[in-house]
C-alpha cells in the first residue's frame, strides 16, 4: 500500500496482494488504477483509466524513468551502485531520493535546497505495504516514480538477503 499525503498532500494507495504482481491504486480514498510489477525487477506498468504509464530503466546501468507513450514525465539516475540514492529530474528540477539512514528502510525525498518534502516507508516490519507522504509539487507521475524506486530498492534488499542466507 502506498500513501501519498497528509494534510496538504493527496493520498495515493497501492494495495499489496500476496503472490500477485498486480496492485490496485486509490487516490484520496477513491479507486484510481492498478500498478503491475513486471517479473523483470526493473519494469512496471501503471494503468489509470485509459492511461498507460511505463516505469522502467533504459539499460542495465541507465536512467530510471516514468513515461506515457513518447513523453517522459520524470527520470532518475543512481550515481553510485553502492548507495541507495537517486537524483530525480522533474520539469527541470532535481530532487534527491535517499535512504533516511544506513539502518533504516525509510526513504526521504529532498528538494534542491535539501529540505525534506516526502517520506516513503513500509507500513510495518513484515508488511509489503508502503506509505509515501510526498508534497504535491512533485506531481502524481513523479510521485509514482519515486515510490516505485523505493519499492525496487526493498526488492533488491530482499533478494540480496535471500542469496546471502542460501
Amino acid at each position: 500500500m502506498v500513501v501519498f499525503g497528509i494534510t496538504l498532500y493527496g493520498m495515493l494507495v497501492v494495495g499489496n496482494r500476496l503472490f500477485s504482481s498486480k496492485h490496485p491504486m486509490t487516490w484520496n480514498g477513491q479507486p484510481y488504477g492498478e500498478l503491475k510489477l513486471a517479473w523483470s525487477r526493473e519494469r512496471a506498468t501503471a494503468t489509470i483509466g485509459d492511461r498507460q504509464l511505463e516505469l522502467g530503466r533504459d539499460r542495465r546501468f541507465g536512467d530510471f524513468y516514468l513515461a506515457e507513450g513518447d513523453r517522459r514525465w520524470a527520470t532518475a539516475d543512481k550515481p553510485s551502485a553502492l548507495t541507495r540514492r537517486f537524483h530525480v529530474l522533474v520539469s527541470g528540477r532535481t530532487f534527491v531520493l535517499k535512504r533516511r539512514s544506513m539502518v533504516s528502510s525509510k526513504f526521504q525525498l529532498l528538494d534542491e535546497a535539501g529540505n525534506e518534502i516526502g517520506e516513503i516507508r513500509r507500513r510495518g516490519f513484515f508488511s509489503k505495504s508502503v506509505y509515501a507522504t510526498i508534497d504535491p509539487q512533485l506531481g502524481f507521475e513523479a510521485q509514482l516514480l519515486v515510490t516505485w524506486l523505493a519499492m525496487l530498492m526493498w526488492r533488491r534488499d530482499e533478494a540480496n538477503t535471500a542469496q546471502s542466507n542460501a
